[in-house]
């Protein structure tokens, strides 16, 4: 049901994905992130805000 509630559950505030494990402290850089996947997690969450929003008020 489409309330238009911002208080209600949401897939855009809700984590998908676990953490990976800790890096070794020697591997310091695998935690890095790339532009790359910045822009990918920037494009998933623009599209499951507007799924949700398409959904919401439908």
């Amino acid at each position: 049901m489409s309330t238009g509630e911002w208080a209600t559950w949401s897939p855009v505030n809700y984590e998908y994905k676990v953490l990976p494990p800790l890096p070794d402290k020697n591997e310091a850089s695998t935690t890095d992130m790339t532009e790359q996947q910045i822009m990918q997690l920037k494009q998933k969450t623009y599209k499951a805000m507007v799924k949700d929003l398409v959904n919401r008020y439908q």
